[in-house]
Formats: structure tokens, C-alpha cells, sequence
């Protein structure tokens, strides 16, 4: 076993003490600190739900929300486990060639080396499913806000099978090119592949933010059309408004502002930047909809009391009709429509 204490030439910039030392430990300590509060958040649904079944109060599709939800989740733990051990055995081999001098096995870890294939493919797969099963909650719940219209369903799904497909040829092609990087074309095919993997992170934020306008769009003009047709003294108007404000913040800045800001850092300073943020914005496309899907039990949980909060002309299942926006948008419709009537005769 041949040592040096000379740094190879190419190697220098990735045993510095910011990479092996500091770069680690801050990427950890952000992951975890989101992944706890996605834990915390996890286990408030799963309660509310737990309760809703109690009570025989349960919200509309609950049985489909319920099993994305658990998945959404056991993938971002996966993640998180698989993330943490490639990090902290990328540490130890860089720390370990650092100490002794000896920069063979650095070099065999990073032109062939089948577990860091292993935790490579599975960090790059399961973001990938993380964010298909998020689509499926997302895509379902505009669509049903939608008043279940195919023409908004079927280009969404289109949107985002493509978009999804573009992630598995890439993630495909990557983990193959990585498996042997020392050969040029097994190399070449991993650029290729991470070049497609960065498109289908843009086109994936694209996808987000479409679906984030149209549920907010179609939330603000079910607000507009409940105020015309039902007047002023609506109790759901400004929920409705603070639903709007909820999903723009959430589904629509969280997920795509971390995905655009880790791809910035990667393009520009790869190998300089401190702390790596991929790991949130995989955390952040399973947060969005399991934060929305809470704030959706949470306002079934404060108006199931009619009688306290609702004038004594609404029921409580026209309460629970906004609350489900699906029906909310029925009852809209129809009672725009009725007025219309009412105006022509």
C-alpha cells in the first residue's frame, strides 16, 4: 500500500476542511431539523385522522390521502437513512485519506465502488417516487376542486407522467454511468443522465407552480362566486382567503424555491458551498402536501360545531360543502346558476 503526503492533483478541493468537516455536518444537522418538523407534522395528520374515523366526521377521499400520506413519508425516511449513511461513508474515506496519506482507496471509492452505487441509486430513485406520490395527491386535489373536468385533469396528468419519466430515464442513466465512472463512456452516460435529472428537477418545479395557480385560482373564484351569490356575511370567505394564501406560500414557494436554489449552488459552486440542500427540497416535495392535507383536518376540526360559529341560516353540511372544495364548487355552481335563473324569468 503505496502512502503520500502529497495530495493528488483533482483530489484537493474535496479534502479541505470544509468538505470533510464542516460541509457534512451542517447538511445533517439542516436535514434532520427539517425532518423532525416533517415527523412532528406526520404525526399530527395520522392523529386527526385517527379521530376523524372516531367520530365518523371524515374528510372526502380520506382512505386515498391517507395511504400517499404514509408513503409519501416512508419514502422521505428512506432518504434520509439512505442520505446519511453515503454521507458519513464519504466522510470516513476522506477524513481516513487525509490521515494517513494513503489516497488509493479515495480514488477506487470515487471511479468504482458498489456500495457508494448502492446509496447512490436509491438517493436518486426515491426523490423521483417522492415526488410522483406527491403528484397524485396534488393532481387529485385539483382536480376535484376543478369540479372533476377532464380538461384539467388529463393535461395535468400528462404534465406529470412526463415529467416523472424524465426522472427515471435520468436517475437510469446516472446510477449505470456511475457504476464504472472510470470508463469514459460509462462516464459520459452519467453526465448525460444528471443533465436529464436537472431538466426534470426544472420541469418539476414548472409542474408545481401550474398546479399551485390553478388550485388557488379556482379556490379565489369559488370566494368571489360565494360572495355574489350568497352575499357579504359569508363565515367561509375568509377561510377561503386564507386557504388561497396557505397553498401559494406552501405548495407553491416551498417545494420550487429549494429545488431552484439547490440547482443554483450546484451550477456555481459545487464544490465550495458549505452545506448541500438537495436533501430539503426531496423533504420539502413530501412536506407541501402533507402541510395542506393538515390544514384541511384542521378546519374540519374548528367548524365542526356549526351551531358556535355559523349563522343559523347555514347547516353544517353546507359548512363541510366549502370545507370540501370539491362540493363547495357544486354548491357554488349551482346556486350562481339558480340566480341567473331567477334573473331571466
Amino acid at each position: 500500500m503505496s502512502t503520500s503526503s502529497t495530495i493528488p492533483a483533482g483530489l484537493a478541493e474535496l479534502l479541505t476542511v470544509t468538505r470533510i468537516v464542516v460541509y457534512p455536518l451542517t447538511t445533517l444537522s439542516l436535514m434532520y431539523f427539517v425532518y423532525g418538523f416533517y415527523l412532528l407534522l406526520f404525526g399530527t395528520c395520522m392523529y386527526m385522522f385517527h379521530r376523524k374515523t372516531k367520530t365518523d366526521d371524515q374528510l372526502p377521499n380520506s382512505k386515498l390521502y391517507l395511504t400517499l400520506t404514509v408513503i409519501l413519508f416512508l419514502l422521505a425516511t428512506t432518504f434520509v437513512g439512505d442520505y446519511t449513511g453515503l454521507l458519513v461513508n464519504q466522510t470516513i474515506i476522506h477524513f481516513t485519506a487525509v490521515r494517513t496519506g494513503d489516497y488509493g482507496p479515495l480514488i477506487e471509492y470515487m471511479e468504482d465502488n458498489e456500495r457508494k452505487t448502492i446509496f447512490y441509486a436509491i438517493e436518486i430513485i426515491v426523490p423521483v417516487l417522492i415526488n410522483i406520490t406527491a403528484d397524485c395527491m396534488l393532481v387529485h386535489r385539483c382536480y376535484t376542486i376543478w369540479s372533476s373536468r377532464k380538461r384539467v385533469g388529463f393535461p395535468l396528468i400528462f404534465l406529470s407522467t412526463g415529467t416523472n419519466l424524465l426522472g427515471l430515464v435520468g436517475s437510469v442513466m446516472s446510477i449505470v454511468g456511475l457504476s464504472d465512472s472510470a470508463d469514459d463512456a460509462d462516464y459520459a452516460l452519467y453526465l448525460k443522465g444528471t443533465t436529464l435529472y436537472n431538466a426534470y428537477a426544472i420541469a418539476s418545479t414548472a409542474v408545481n407552480s401550474i398546479l399551485t395557480i390553478l388550485t388557488a385560482g379556482r379556490i379565489w373564484w369559488i370566494h368571489r362566486q360565494a360572495r355574489q351569490t350568497y352575499g357579504r356575511n359569508v363565515f367561509i370567505s375568509d377561510r377561503l382567503l386564507q386557504s388561497i394564501i396557505r397553498i401559494i406560500l406552501e405548495s407553491g414557494f416551498l417545494y420550487p424555491a429549494v429545488t431552484i436554489a439547490t440547482l443554483v449552488i450546484a451550477s456555481t459552486i459545487p464544490d465550495q458551498t458549505p452545506v448541500d440542500l438537495s436533501p430539503l427540497s426531496e423533504l420539502a416535495a413530501g412536506l407541501a402536501p402533507t402541510l395542506i392535507l393538515e390544514e384541511m383536518l384542521t378546519d374540519m376540526r374548528f367548524t365542526s360545531h356549526p351551531a358556535e360559529t355559523v349563522t343559523a341560516s347555514r347547516s353544517q353540511g353546507q359548512t363541510h360543502s366549502f370545507l370540501n372544495l370539491e362540493l363547495g364548487t357544486r354548491e357554488v355552481e349551482q346556486g350562481s346558476s339558480g340566480s341567473r335563473e331567477k334573473n331571466t324569468v
